[in-house]
């Protein structure tokens, strides 16, 4: 089979959900209520690893992290 035939066997709605972002938005909201300044990443891998911050009140730019996950 060539790459042409296969490729369009396969919807792309196949692979597209349009309310996924809303469940995605529902589900932080319940694990992580409130608002944050910030989401914090790894600057090597760019995995989130806050999603709680407040902005640090003496120095701008900076910001301190709440509750922190995917930390070993």
């Amino acid at each position: 089979m060539d790459s042409d035939s296969e490729s369009s066997s396969h919807s792309s709605e196949e692979f597209y959900d349009k309310d996924a972002d809303s469940r995605d938005a529902e589900w932080m909201s319940k694990q992580h209520p409130g608002n944050t300044d910030a989401v914090l990443a790894c600057p090597m891998c760019f995995t989130q690893i806050c999603f709680v911050c407040q902005r640090h009140a003496r120095y701008a730019g900076q910001y301190r992290a709440i509750s922190v996950v995917h930390s070993i």
